[in-house]
């Protein structure tokens, strides 16, 4: 089967959730959200008005704000949260690792489950509405629900929850039931089955490189059906108040990490960067071994938002070089300046060719309100 691929960057969220440049900032804005929910007078108006569990969890919330504060203070002198990250990795500090991921799983729920006003109101969407068009437009109606398009296939450095969600608001499925369904990895079946193929390459599927920032244990039980906040709180037909999506997530994080200790941790196995080269979670390397399956068959590359750190290139160069599609659309802010990275780093995209294989089409887009989908039809 020839496939549309997209290679989606922190760009492809950008309605929803600032690219790593700017997070630090929303980071900042969300303690100061979480702030105004913690006070030492449990019996103050304001507390009696809100969700029970806010009042039981100060302490916890507390923690979460810690967190927070210790990933705006410690990223100062960094160009990105994910530089820092780094950092703790190379001078082997896995704690604060470990609670620089807490802090980012933390935040990306209230992003994308809560919202909250900031000095920017930019990030007011919890879904960017390119996810929405996009599955919109590669869906079909299906007895189980809906199927997308066999011939689509994403691969994405994202570790948001964009595409869950946007699917779960058409199916009202479970996350982790989506993951296994839409073959969206790691999911229950590359966790468990690390050595054999996870996915039917005939089907659509989608790869996050760097899996998940969720808290997801319930993701870990084979066959579970738990409720997580997330399944709670994204459901667009359910009104529930901001103290009442707080309250979920506050139960959630202090059975993981009573006390505000990293004894709950392992939830972070399947959420690493690309760097974390000892650290992968089950089944990363088979899933490399899947990528490279799909992506041989690319007729079409679409690349959204992506600019290709350095911190990356290993992989992509790894992924990019197993195919040579007749087509690549770049959209970007700055897309030439994109497509000459991607050119550094696979000189044969711009080679000349041979007369079996025809010089790859660049198209080149700035952003816009939909994904390139029209192209991939």
């Amino acid at each position: 089967m020839k496939n549309t691929v997209y290679y989606l960057g922190a760009g492809a969220s950008i309605q929803a959730i600032p690219t790593i440049d700017g997070l630090r900032d929303r980071i900042k804005d969300l303690s100061q959200f979480i702030e105004s929910y913690i006070t030492t007078d449990v019996y103050s108006p304001l507390l009696q008005k809100l969700d029970s569990r806010i009042r039981e969890h100060q302490n916890t919330l507390r923690v979460i704000k810690d967190d927070l504060e210790f990933l705006y203070t410690e990223s100062e002198i960094h160009q990105t949260v994910d530089t820092l990250a780094r950092k703790f990795s190379l001078k082997g500090d896995h704690e604060s690792l470990k609670r620089l991921k807490r802090g980012l799983v933390s935040y990306f729920f209230f992003e994308q489950c809560v919202g909250f006003e900031g000095k920017n109101t930019k990030y007011q969407l919890l879904i960017d509405k390119r996810y929405d068009n996009l599955i919109a437009s590669i869906a079909e109606n299906d007895v189980n629900g809906i199927k997308l398009r066999d011939d689509i296939k994403i691969i994405t450095w994202n570790y948001d929850l964009q595409v869950e969600h946007t699917i779960q608001n058409y199916t009202n499925e479970k996350i982790n039931v989506i993951k296994n369904k839409y073959q969206i990895h790691p999911n229950q079946k590359s966790l468990n089955e690390a050595k054999n193929k996870i996915i039917d390459p005939n089907r659509f599927s989608m790869f996050k490189l760097n899996g998940n920032a969720f808290m997801d244990r319930v993701f870990q039980n084979e066959g579970s059906n738990g409720v997580t906040p997330h399944d709670i709180n994204i459901n667009p037909n359910t009104q529930r108040s901001d103290s009442a999506k707080i309250g979920d997530y506050l139960v959630e994080f202090e059975e993981l990490f009573p006390e505000g200790k990293l004894t709950g941790a392992d939830v972070f196995k399947y959420f690493n960067f690309a760097w974390e080269k000892d650290e992968k979670y089950p089944g990363f390397d088979n899933m490399i071994t899947n990528i490279l399956d799909v992506i041989k068959n690319t007729e079409r590359l679409i690349i959204v938002g992506y600019s290709f750190p350095f911190f990356n290139a290993e992989i992509d160069r790894k992924i990019l070089s197993a195919c040579r599609p007749r087509e690549i659309i770049i959209q970007d802010l700055y897309p030439e300046t994109i497509k000459d990275r991607l050119l550094e780093l696979i000189p044969d995209y711009g080679a000349v060719p041979d007369k079996i294989k025809p010089p790859i089409k660049f198209t080149l887009q700035l952003p816009g309100n939909y994904f390139p989908i029209s192209a991939a039809v």
